[in-house]
């Protein structure tokens, strides 16, 4: 899984994936802070975008 993580340290508005419970879920790069990144995911069925945090370390490439 290493060579699958970020090549460069994200942005607002860049595509990724997390894991997001047992499976991968798309998300947009909101805001970054100390090593921490705000992400807005794309969960199927949800109406709107879920926010949540992550340490940057666990961000895949979209």
């Amino acid at each position: 899984m290493a060579s699958r993580k970020l090549r460069r340290s994200p942005t607002p508005g860049d595509r990724i994936k997390v894991l997001f419970g047992n499976r991968e879920v798309e998300g947009v790069v909101t805001q970054v802070r100390d090593g921490r990144v705000h992400v807005d995911l794309l969960i199927e069925g949800a109406d709107e975008p879920v926010g949540s945090m992550y340490p940057e370390d666990q961000l895949l490439p979209a």
